[in-house]
């Protein structure tokens, strides 16, 4: 079991409706650790601006659609439930950086490699408009 909260002056917080499944761990050893960040406003403002739009522009798909592709192509997997498979995706939102930055690598590798588009490199001088 995973529960997320925050240290805040020496003591572990916790949202409210945690509580119930703090108390099934009653008498078990526990263990903290540091949660790596989430992507960066600075990555998704690239890949939607930058990749997702030349790839759009390219392929006449929307960027959104160009988006549901690489999830599915690059951040699927598999769940079994009662015999039968289902796939999803994972979304972007829930990505740590570095599984940002290897999925925006894929996409770029994609893109240059299987499309034969040129992307320029990400310019970590630049601000990258919010689209």
């Amino acid at each position: 079991m995973i529960i997320f909260g925050k240290v805040r002056d020496g003591q572990v917080k916790i949202q409210r409706f945690f509580k119930n499944d703090l108390n099934k761990l009653e008498g078990c050893d526990v263990e903290i650790v540091k949660v790596s960040s989430l992507k960066t406003l600075q990555q998704l403002r690239y890949l939607w601006g930058v990749v997702y739009r030349i790839i759009s522009e390219h392929t006449g798909f929307t960027p959104e659609e160009v988006s549901e592709v690489y999830k599915k192509k690059f951040l699927t997997y598999q769940k079994e439930h009662k015999g039968k498979v289902y796939d999803f995706a994972r979304g972007l939102s829930i990505l740590k950086k570095e599984e940002a930055a290897e999925f925006i690598k894929k996409v770029i590798n994609h893109a240059q490699t299987e499309l034969e588009l040129i992307i320029p490199e990400p310019d970590d001088e630049f601000e990258y408009p919010n689209e």
